[in-house]
């Protein structure tokens, strides 16, 4: 992961059938290499809901031992509202797909207002997708659950600014290829075409499935980022 972000991809997908594997490189990944800017300090985490508890036991668990290097705030529940100028003053914001599509909400009213010459607070108080949140990097955990690009939470992540981009998913692409195009669209592979020039590359994704093992149906294979393969494949 270390070496995507370093080339000129800034990211890619991680694919790993085991979810504390994806969890431990993640974590190593952040704790590895920090932002220089002080104005793209954090790192976005998005998870579904059920998963925030789990992040934020592996966080303490895997880099409790940096002294307090590592803050991180939840924006989740009564606390989803806060300043992104305040947001960055952590290292990693946890968070979730429906905090996403609300705030998605919330940035159409305020344009809405901004039209009608209204109130335009509603956009000015984004903590995640407002003009000014600019994140290090942005990590979709379990990406397989907004696999539908059109999807509020979908739209959102595909909104938010960040210099590094990520997926994580342990589900394997080869039962639906517009899943791999909305991967691709949420790290913001270039060029990445509309879906129905997608699909006219079906056939170069022939191939594109895990290797089964010879005596049982079940998929195996090692932990990669498939970010270089997919592309190529595709483009």
């Amino acid at each position: 992961m270390t070496e995507m972000e370093k080339s000129d991809h800034k990211g890619g997908i991680l694919m790993d059938d085991m979810e504390r594997s994806k969890t431990v490189q993640a974590l190593e990944l952040i704790k590895s290499r920090p932002s220089l800017s002080a104005a793209r300090r954090a790192t976005l985490l998005v998870v579904p809901a059920t998963l925030l508890r789990q992040w934020e036991y592996e966080i303490e668990r895997l880099l409790r031992d940096r002294r307090g290097r590592d803050r991180v705030y939840t924006l989740y529940g009564n606390k989803r509202r806060m300043d992104f100028r305040e947001l960055n003053q952590y290292d990693i914001v946890l968070t979730s797909y429906g905090v996403l599509a609300t705030e998605l909400g919330r940035k159409r009213r305020g344009r809405q207002c901004v039209v009608a010459s209204l109130d335009p607070s509603a956009a000015q108080s984004l903590s995640i997708l407002g003009p000014t949140s600019h994140w290090h990097r942005v990590i979709f955990d379990e990406a397989e659950s907004i696999r539908s690009d059109r999807s509020n939470a979908a739209i959102a992540c595909c909104d938010i600014d960040a210099t590094y981009r990520w997926c994580l998913t342990g589900t394997p692409l080869n039962n639906h290829l517009r899943a791999l195009y909305s991967l691709l669209k949420y790290i913001r592979v270039q060029p990445c075409p509309d879906f129905d020039v997608f699909d006219m590359v079906r056939p170069a994704f022939g191939n594109l499935r895990k290797p089964q093992s010879p005596d049982s149906s079940t998929s195996i294979s090692p932990p990669r980022t498939w970010f270089n393969y997919a592309a190529d494949r595709a483009y």
